[in-house]
């Protein structure tokens, strides 16, 4: 999300760019589809295809303002708010996170400080995907989870899932929430299996009962921080 907005950002700050140092603007009297100012030029980029459009048409737009320059009113103004706008979105889009959430991923645990914890999640490489969740318990402690789906045509343990009627297989890590609002603790570890009906269960990773064998909760934790496959 914080990177399409850079990019949706820096594409209209370039177009307003451009199209205020040529002066390339709304010329009265003209009914092209093309004859904008360069404000809203950069307003439109934000979609994308303007973008397109005013690259694509930008000789025709250079020679129309050799004829008929028109420079834009507030250069300096209008900047301001295409990069302010910009910064306010990633605000945003960090709000959107969510304060548990983004404490748990940019956290750093005592057996491995290479990482935070959001990079060692996002980027398993035996985890098709990861997504994370937030929520608070019947008793008021708040917790993150961490669930990666786990790729079973990469992961060695998948063939033999497949093999027992497997069609998705979820590895959840659940975090507590210590009460200073600033530190937490790895609480749980389960699988959540999916087979071909659709039916899914849980496996608790700690148990001694397990139908399919799970590493111990910390030891799967150290094989996603060394990329290795937890078994």
């Amino acid at each position: 999300m914080h990177l399409l907005i850079i990019i949706l950002g820096g594409l209209a700050g370039g177009v307003y760019w451009d199209a205020a140092k040529h002066k390339i603007g709304k010329v009265s009297g003209e009914v092209e589809s093309n004859n904008r100012s360069a404000g809203a030029w950069a307003a439109l980029s934000l979609l994308l295809v303007p973008a397109w459009t005013y690259y694509s048409n930008r000789k025709v737009l250079l020679a129309r303002a050799a004829e008929h320059p028109v420079a834009p009113p507030h250069p300096v103004r209008t900047k301001a708010i295409i990069f302010g706008t910009m910064g306010f979105l990633v605000f945003l889009a960090n709000l959107g996170v969510g304060g548990n959430i983004g404490m748990v991923q940019g956290g750093i645990l005592e057996f491995n400080k290479s990482l935070t914890v959001g990079e060692a999640f996002d980027n398993y490489k035996y985890f098709r995907n990861t997504r994370w969740e937030q929520g608070t318990t019947d008793n008021g402690m708040d917790f993150v989870n961490a669930i990666g789906e786990v790729d079973l045509d990469s992961h060695p343990i998948g063939k033999q899932w497949k093999a027992q009627g497997c069609r998705k297989a979820e590895a959840l890590f659940q975090f507590a929430v210590n009460k200073d609002g600033e530190t937490f603790e790895l609480r749980a570890c389960t699988m959540r299996l999916t087979n071909t009906k659709g039916e899914s269960t849980e496996v608790d990773a700690a148990a001694e009962d397990n139908d399919i064998t799970v590493a111990d909760v910390m030891g799967a934790l150290g094989d996603i921080y060394e990329n290795e496959p937890f078994s």
